[in-house]
């Protein structure tokens, strides 16, 4: 799923969420949107102030409030952090800014949901990349001819 899918589901998961801890709800709105305004910017000192804001508003968050939320929701921050993480790849502390909200998240409230789905992503992305090798190499004539035993 696209980040920007990510983002609106999570968006409408947060909408609907219980207002019963309305100023964890805000917070993790404001979380949400940080991430967003970092995908969306193309100035990378911008990413990178805009995660540095997310990361501190997810501490703020408390971690009764992140365990309350519902496994759905959490997994779908789980992977909207996976996807940005994927998407700031090239940018050495952007990258190293989402590890630490996935770290956070991992050692506060679901490890074990934090970590299959990190190895679910790694997974993904080495089969793709086994499967795009596999057809450059049988989509190309003339590599098929050199290497017919691959």
């Amino acid at each position: 799923m696209s980040f920007e899918n990510l983002i609106k589901r999570l968006h409408h998961c947060l909408i609907t969420e219980d207002p019963a801890s309305e100023s964890g709800c805000q917070i993790l709105q404001r979380f949400v949107n940080k991430l967003s305004e970092s995908s969306r910017s193309s100035v990378k000192r911008s990413k990178e102030r805009s995660l540095e804001e997310a990361v501190q508003l997810l501490r703020q968050i408390s971690e009764a409030q992140l365990r309350g939320m519902e496994k759905e929701h959490l997994l779908l921050l789980v992977r909207l952090l996976l996807s940005l993480q994927l998407e700031m790849v090239s940018i050495s502390t952007a990258c190293r800014k989402v590890d630490q909200m996935l770290q956070h998240l991992a050692a506060k409230v679901n490890y074990q949901l934090v970590y299959k789905e990190t190895l679910q992503s790694f997974q993904s992305i080495v089969h793709s990349d086994q499967v795009q090798r596999s057809y450059f190499l049988f989509g190309c004539p003339l590599l098929s001819a050199t290497l017919p035993c691959l």
